[in-house]
């Protein structure tokens, strides 16, 4: 990221493949890690995801799991299915830790 020319910060993506059936995968952004102009990362934020199959429509989807800030803090995503014999879920539950002991 520039500001009048001159660069203020730079970020950088990791990204894996999680798999779901078989030998297919889905591609997900698992870090960002923000560095200043002199280059010195922040903790990352890295994300975890679940594989589920959705067999109606013959492919896949990563529902994501956890997110981290790198500093204690983390959310948690717990998902329901609907929609008999769709697929489709919804997130039923998020849990949220702030790394110094509250949660909610």
């Amino acid at each position: 990221m520039y500001g009048e020319g001159v660069l203020l910060r730079q970020y950088s993506f990791t990204r894996s493949f999680i798999s779901y059936i078989d030998t297919r995968s889905k591609s997900t952004l698992t870090s960002i890690t923000q560095k200043d102009a002199a280059g010195t990362a922040l903790p990352a934020l890295t994300m975890t995801y679940q594989g589920r199959y959705m067999a109606d429509v013959y492919d896949g989807i990563a529902a994501l799991e956890t997110i981290s800030n790198g500093v204690g803090g983390q959310w948690t995503l717990v998902y329901t299915d609907i929609g008999s014999g769709t697929g489709a879920i919804q997130v039923s539950q998020m849990t949220q830790a702030d790394g110094i002991g509250a949660s909610t």
